[in-house]
């Protein structure tokens, strides 16, 4: 997080050296050299994390994105196979199977997968707006006073996003409730 990825990754194959069977360094040794771009040597160290721990999701996850992101659709699809046989009932690992299978009929995400999906994403979601530095409130609410600078209070606001409120809040003062 800090940026400091020569420090990571020396940290992560002194921890390897010293247990060369930790599947979070192997996992957090897979994520430095994926930002990296070494693409090929994080595959392998992804691999040998699941080799010792088959049941981190987080490991497949990153796993089968970089062969997606690769191309390489079936090596992805295999991945996400394997998770599957791990945890049969998973929803991500049953909706990245079909779609990286191209399974017919599969219109939207299950309700399970987009329920799991979110609630893993929710503690970091106003972090990650921040980085991003997300301006959608305050352009609504700027579009707002344009169009009706004398409406503070005059009606209801319904901020139907699926974020956390935060044009409700930018909003608060022109709505009646």
């Amino acid at each position: 997080k800090r940026g400091q990825t020569e420090q990571a990754l020396e940290a992560y194959q002194h921890a390897i050296r010293l247990d060369p069977h930790h599947a979070d360094a192997f996992h957090n040794l897979g994520n430095v050299l994926q930002g990296q771009g070494r693409l090929e040597e994080a595959l392998a160290a992804y691999r040998q994390s699941l080799a010792y721990r088959p049941s981190r999701d987080d490991t497949y996850v990153e796993l089968g994105r970089i062969y997606y992101r690769a191309g390489r659709i079936e090596d992805a699809a295999r991945v996400y196979r394997d998770w599957l046989q791990q945890d049969p009932t998973n929803p991500i690992a049953q909706h990245l199977v079909a779609a990286c299978s191209g399974q017919a009929g599969l219109s939207r995400a299950s309700e399970d997968y987009v329920r799991r999906t979110f609630d893993g994403f929710a503690q970091t979601f106003d972090e990650v707006l921040r980085l991003l530095d997300y301006q959608v409130p305050d352009l609504i609410a700027s579009a707002l006073e344009e169009i009706a600078p004398d409406a503070a209070g005059a009606g209801d606001v319904l901020d139907a996003g699926c974020g956390t409120g935060l044009c409700g809040v930018r909003l608060r003062g022109r709505a009646r409730r």
